[in-house]
């Protein structure tokens, strides 16, 4: 019984450790080099990413474009000297694994009105190409990019924010080639 309880809490703290919001994104992101398509839910591998999930299955939605989601908590750190904060995860997809993600942040003073991709990221191995830019306002809008990490599949991101209480509230939309056709470009939000 007292190593069972120990193997616990030692997976329980695992999953706490923050990481580095790109370190997620390679993560989460396929590998070029797999035979599926699809991202793996981890039900049953409470280590597998960095998540604090609310429920350790797949969850089915109403909305066809969502199909079946897992929800979790993660401590992201930033580039730059913000201190880590707590951020939602939600994985979306078919039920052989998720094709698409959503990384919400909490209000913050550490976010800036037209949030930059590369801001959040730093000086790391990537490449991204801004596809849409919807940042006239700066009280709220988004810019969508195609993102290339190594060894990964295209990644289509739409990074918006919002204001909040004279905070910001940054929000990271991930698909894959598939999903992406789910993607809401509309500016006039």
């Amino acid at each position: 019984m007292a190593l069972g309880f120990f193997l616990l809490a030692c997976t329980i703290q695992a999953q706490t450790k923050p990481v580095a919001l790109y370190d997620l994104l390679k993560k989460l992101i396929q590998d070029s080099t797999e035979y599926t398509t699809t991202g793996d839910w981890a039900v049953g591998k409470p280590g597998m990413y960095p998540v604090r999930w609310q429920k350790d299955r797949l969850e089915m939605s109403d909305d066809i474009k969502i199909n079946f989601f897992r929800k979790g908590n993660a401590t992201i750190l930033l580039n730059s000297k913000a201190p880590a904060a707590e951020w939602n995860v939600i994985l979306m997809g078919p039920r052989m694994g998720f094709t698409s993600f959503v990384l919400t942040s909490e209000p913050s003073l550490n976010f800036a009105p037209k949030q930059a991709l590369d801001s959040l990221l730093g000086n790391k191995n990537y490449t991204i190409t801004i596809l849409k830019n919807c940042a006239t306002k700066t009280d709220m809008g988004f810019n969508y990019y195609r993102m290339m990490l190594p060894k990964k599949v295209s990644a289509w991101v739409k990074l918006s924010w919002a204001a909040k209480e004279g905070k910001y509230i940054v929000r990271l939309e991930c698909y894959d080639d598939w999903s992406r056709q789910n993607v809401d470009l509309s500016c006039s939000r």
